[in-house]
């Protein structure tokens, strides 16, 4: 279930995007770059494409509901334009593993490979990178625990450490 952050259901919360909430604390935690991925037995098949405009030849696996943004906009416009979508979820594990199993291409975070070993990146820029936020409400940022939380997820998110939420 999604708690409520403004009415305390929750201690904090992550963003993919800046939060708008005037009474929010936050924090940028990490730019996570997305690539179009799919398995090297589908990239054998059908091509690697060079472009957006060559994704129009090839299947899609697909995360939904989609977000908004510049990124989602492009591959949303590539999606439309494709031969079709093999695969949608609302789970990026899932989607992920679809595109593993060669149904098709994917939009996933660079770090994809690292979990589903056949995946290969498709050299193709979609657009900025996401932004990833901490927010907290401004009543229980002070609060040690919740405190001590926000600094775990910015390590998790670490730029010289993980080279995927670097720019």
């Amino acid at each position: 279930e999604i708690r409520d952050l403004a009415t305390g259901e929750a201690d904090l919360s992550v963003h993919l995007g800046r939060p708008t909430a005037p009474d929010y604390k936050i924090r940028h935690v990490a730019n996570l770059q997305m690539r179009p991925f799919a398995a090297r037995t589908y990239l054998r098949e059908f091509g690697m494409p060079k472009t957006l405009e060559e994704l129009r030849d090839h299947y899609i696996t697909e995360y939904a509901p989609p977000f908004g943004g510049p990124l989602w906009e492009n591959w949303n416009r590539c999606v439309s334009l494709s031969k079709g979508v093999v695969f949608r979820s609302d789970s990026t594990y899932a989607v992920a593993r679809a595109a593993n199993e060669g149904y098709g291409i994917a939009l996933l975070p660079r770090y994809a490979p690292e979990i589903h070993h056949n995946l290969q990146e498709i050299p193709i820029e979609v657009g900025p990178p996401l932004e990833v936020w901490v927010a907290s409400h401004e009543t229980t940022c002070r609060i040690r625990r919740i405190r001590a939380t926000i600094d775990i997820i910015y390590k998790l998110f670490d730029a010289d450490r993980y080279r995927y939420f670097s720019d």
